[in-house]
């Protein structure tokens, strides 16, 4: 599972450096019929000038989300220090990305685990890294 961690955490980097370096950079190229125009930033209309800043503002929520609190876990990890929690699932998510559990009110994500996995009802232990709230090792106690 560690190594989906990597996988993740190295994606939501590169992510991040091509939503704020290069979509929406400095020279766009606007390509209308056999004319080829390019906007400068002090000639950039308006429409690529809001997309531009969308694109930042989406880089920046990644950042928050996403990037820091995986780095903070890279700590975490080697130092083995995860986090353990035991309970019932009461919420089970199936998601594009994989699978989100709710147990004891903390929600955990899983990443590419096979559909229902960790079905509700059920009483498992997990272990998490405790920023990311990233799964690390299920272990089911009861049937």
């Amino acid at each position: 599972m560690l190594f989906k961690f990597y996988i993740v955490f190295i994606f939501f980097c590169y992510f991040t450096i091509i939503l704020f370096f290069r979509v929406g950079g400095s020279q766009y190229k606007k390509v209308k019929a056999a004319n080829v125009r390019k906007c400068s930033k002090n000639k950039q209309p308006k429409f690529l000038f809001i997309t531009h800043c969308v694109f930042k503002l989406l880089a920046i929520l990644v950042v928050f989300y996403a990037v820091i609190p995986m780095t903070k876990d890279l700590v975490s990890i080697s130092q083995s220090n995860y986090k353990e929690i035991t309970g019932i699932v009461t919420n089970s998510d199936n998601k594009w990305y994989g699978q989100t559990v709710t147990i004891n009110n903390k929600k955990i994500i899983y990443f590419y685990l096979t559909p229902n996995a960790l079905t509700e009802d059920r009483i498992y232990r997990i272990k998490y890294l405790p920023h990311s709230r990233f799964g690390i090792n299920v272990e089911k106690l009861q049937e």
